[in-house]
């Protein structure tokens, strides 16, 4: 029994912890990528003059200066997206690929 104990807890540990805790870490990478981007912020603003500066040209400039910077923003969040789920489908293949190398191993003898 207290082996199956140790199984259980490794499988615990190595899945349901280890992603709350990725999990966490992503969600706080990525709002340190949008405090640096402001994403939210320049699709909130789109329509608005950039600095303020209320005649046509603002408006023209703001709103293509404000499209540029959500598109290289998206594309930043897009790329940490998939970053974080590459590492974290790697993470999660790990003990199946060991116990299939095992077994490929132990009947290759």
């Amino acid at each position: 029994m207290k082996f199956q104990g140790v199984i259980i807890r490794f499988f615990y540990d190595w899945y349901v912890a280890f992603s709350l805790g990725f999990l966490k870490q992503f969600l706080s990478f990525a709002n340190t990528i949008e405090g640096i981007l402001a994403v939210r912020e320049m699709a909130r603003r789109i329509f608005q003059p950039l600095y303020q500066d209320y005649d046509v040209a603002g408006y023209i400039l703001g709103f293509f200066f404000r499209i540029f910077r959500i598109i290289i923003g998206v594309i930043i969040h897009l790329i940490v997206f998939l970053f974080f789920l590459i590492l974290y489908f790697i993470w999660v293949l790990i003990p199946p690929f060991v116990v299939y190398m095992v077994f490929v191993n132990l009947f290759s003898l």
